[in-house]
């Protein structure tokens, strides 16, 4: 049942990259009548991106292949900001809907697509509902493990390869860098996170992500702070 009429509660969500291995995960307590635009917003900030792609929601994974019911393949629903819904007439506005409309113990999961080059993959599941405190911030991050991927970096398998790279015996010490084709300098310490190194602190956000509030990590190359600009190149 539909549960963005709910003001009394808050849906515990489970936030996964698909293909992360180890996982690469968030949990987040969110406020049934954000709107997906908003939900976006709340993603970029808890998994660590830059938000400089584009993205979408749909209610299946869009790399899987569908299965026939029925003889029918089913149409899955997909919804995208307002400069992409003239691509595909079945788009749907993503401000026009909740995320307790898309998000329900009946509908199993929801997957968010950010960058569509990389095509990093999130799994949205409803793992439960808490009561909504007085004065709750629409999202709160509760817990999760290891930074996100660099921005760029090929997608999940392009990902994988470079921690491989990083964890080979020929990678030296931890402070080794392993240069990409843009570059960039990577240090094998940057990508993981320990329980031990997690104690609840305010989370600093900036425009949108100022509703966030965090369970985050202290650390500065995993806090989910940021102060780079919301933009839009695909």
């Amino acid at each position: 049942a539909s549960q963005e009429d709910d003001g009394s509660i808050l849906l515990q969500v489970k936030v996964s990259i698909v293909g992360a291995k180890p996982a690469i995960w968030r949990l987040l307590d969110l406020d049934p009548a954000l709107t997906l635009d908003k939900v976006h917003d709340v993603l970029q900030t808890a998994v660590g991106w830059r938000d400089t792609h584009l993205h979408s929601f749909t209610d299946t994974d869009p790399y899987k292949r569908l299965r026939a019911v029925n003889g029918q393949v089913p149409e899955p629903r997909r919804w995208v900001a307002e400069d992409l819904l003239d691509d595909f007439e079945e788009d749907l506005l993503e401000s026009d809907y909740v995320l307790g409309q898309v998000l329900t113990a009946e509908s199993g999961p929801l997957f968010y697509e950010y960058d569509f080059g990389d095509g990093w993959i999130h799994r949205l599941e409803l793992t439960g509902s808490v009561p909504k405190p007085a004065n709750a911030v629409p999202a709160h991050l509760v817990d999760g493990a290891r930074r996100a991927p660099l921005e760029d970096s090929g997608g999940i398998g392009g990902y994988l390869d470079l921690l491989d790279a990083l964890a080979s015996p020929s990678a030296g010490s931890p402070r080794t860098c392993l240069m990409t084709s843009k570059k960039t300098c990577l240090s094998r310490t940057m990508f993981w996170v320990t329980s031990s190194r997690r104690r609840p602190v305010p989370c600093s956000m900036n425009t949108t992500s100022e509703m966030v509030g965090s369970t985050a990590w202290n650390s500065p190359e995993v806090s989910p702070s940021r102060s780079t600009p919301h933009g839009h190149a695909s």
